[in-house]
């Protein structure tokens, strides 16, 4: 039986789309990174991405080659993961770590009058 993935779609920028600006690519990093451990097709990722699917296809290679995607082939399909033993995706989530951090301090800061 075909297992369903819900797909995760954010209407509030991410740290990193706000800190990086809101770009294809960081979209679609965002998008992967909320769902990180899950493998999707080109077709769910332009889609939680909200991004062109033909804008995304010519992405992915240069993703892949850099490492910061893999992909398998599951049942002919080939579908896409974050590659979480990348340097630079493990960069990444720290910063948006760091981000988060920063984010949550300055919103705790209350004026003193």
């Amino acid at each position: 039986m075909p297992m369903t993935i819900l797909i995760i779609m954010f209407e509030e920028k991410s740290v990193l789309v706000d800190f990086f600006g809101d770009t294809p690519f960081m979209r679609v990093i965002d998008f992967l990174i909320e769902n990180i451990g899950y493998d999707y097709t080109k077709t769910e990722i332009a889609k939680g991405s909200g991004i062109d699917w033909s804008t995304l296809s010519k992405m992915l290679d240069k993703m892949e080659r850099y490492g910061l995607i893999v992909s398998v082939r599951k049942e002919g399909e080939k579908l896409y993961m974050l590659n979480e033993k990348n340097r630079l995706v493990k960069d990444l989530l720290s910063l948006e770590m760091d981000l988060i951090d920063e984010h949550s301090e300055e919103e705790m800061v209350v004026p003193v009058k």
